[in-house]
């Protein structure tokens, strides 16, 4: 037998199988690379863009929580249904058709202001029947292009 350092030094070189061998190889790991440097990019972006849409969410919810003063009051209780209707006061006021206000990544208004606008929000301020000055405060929240159907927000807040 010869020993294993003559046979090292007796390889001239890579004999065209072995580097197409490897030349494969290396190419399945670039390749595998670059998807799954797509795919990273693909899924910043749309969890970028989703967390841009829900501080806009938080954002209106938190306007409405810190200035509950200056809105307008439905002197309903939660329970109250429609007379016409027959359904909640709260579903009928935040009838999805009907919300008032218009809401997108660089607009916050009216929703005649905006048509095209994919979201689009209203609230209903309740007093609570049990507790003096304190009131149930439901948001309700459509936005097209980040779920279907609407999101309800509901808190408590006081003012005296």
């Amino acid at each position: 037998m010869r020993p294993l350092a003559k046979i090292i030094r007796s390889r001239k070189g890579s004999t065209l199988p072995e580097l197409m061998i490897a030349s494969v190889i290396l190419g399945l790991g670039l390749a595998a690379a670059a998807a799954g440097l797509k795919s990273f990019g693909d899924v910043k972006f749309k969890t970028v863009g989703a967390s841009a849409k829900n501080d806009i969410t938080a954002s209106l919810i938190d306007n409405i929580r810190s200035n509950i003063a200056q809105y307008q009051m439905n002197f309903h209780s939660s329970n109250d249904t429609d007379p016409v209707l027959g359904s909640l006061v709260t579903d009928v006021v935040l009838d999805p058709e009907q919300l008032p206000f218009a809401w997108s990544n660089n607009f916050v208004g009216g929703a005649d202001d905006c048509p095209d606008c994919p979201g689009r929000y209203g609230y209903i301020i309740q007093p609570l029947d049990s507790y003096k000055h304190l009131y149930k405060v439901t948001v309700r929240i459509i936005n097209t292009d980040l779920f279907e159907g609407h999101k309800d927000y509901i808190f408590i807040t006081g003012n005296k």
